[in-house]
């Protein structure tokens, strides 16, 4: 099996102000993935790219997109769907529902977990260039298990007493 690769990406994020009779709230976002060297950081920074009136954009960068080869049969079952995402995992910081990206995968079942923890993922396509290195990615490291068929017991037979 080979071994964890990375690669560096930045997340933009766009907040919207939704309005109803006396009452204004954020809502949040994940609307791309970017990728590439030049946008990597040692830290998550944030910077505002869109200033809209009710919308603005974000982008985080400072992101590792990791690719572990036990995750291999989560990465194939995500490339084969006809629509393969990238999923943005958010926490909520501070008051007034600021919300900001906590970790980007290409894992279906790390997300899903991440969801049962509380946290926000939203899906977002994944670029052509991350596709591309995944898929090869998985075809050189995943070994998809040998299935075993279980052998039937005879319910109907009563212990020997």
């Amino acid at each position: 099996m080979g071994a964890e690769q990375t690669l560096p990406v930045s997340v933009v994020m766009q907040r919207r102000e939704v309005a109803g009779k006396g009452w204004r709230v954020p809502s949040w976002n994940a609307v791309a993935i970017v990728v590439g060297e030049s946008l990597e950081c040692r830290d998550v920074t944030r910077q505002l790219i869109h200033d809209g009136d009710d919308e603005q954009q974000f982008l985080f960068s400072g992101f590792r997109l990791r690719f572990y080869p036990d995750a291999c049969e989560s990465y194939w079952c995500n490339l084969t769907v006809d629509q393969p995402k990238l999923f943005v995992v958010c926490r909520p910081a501070g008051e007034g529902g600021e919300l900001v990206p906590f970790s980007v995968t290409a894992d279906q079942d790390d997300a899903g977990s991440s969801v049962e923890t509380d946290d926000q993922v939203f899906a977002v396509p994944m670029p052509a260039e991350i596709y591309h290195h995944l898929e090869r990615y998985v075809v050189s490291n995943y070994v998809p298990e040998q299935r075993r068929k279980r052998k039937r017991r005879n319910w109907s037979e009563r212990p020997n007493s």
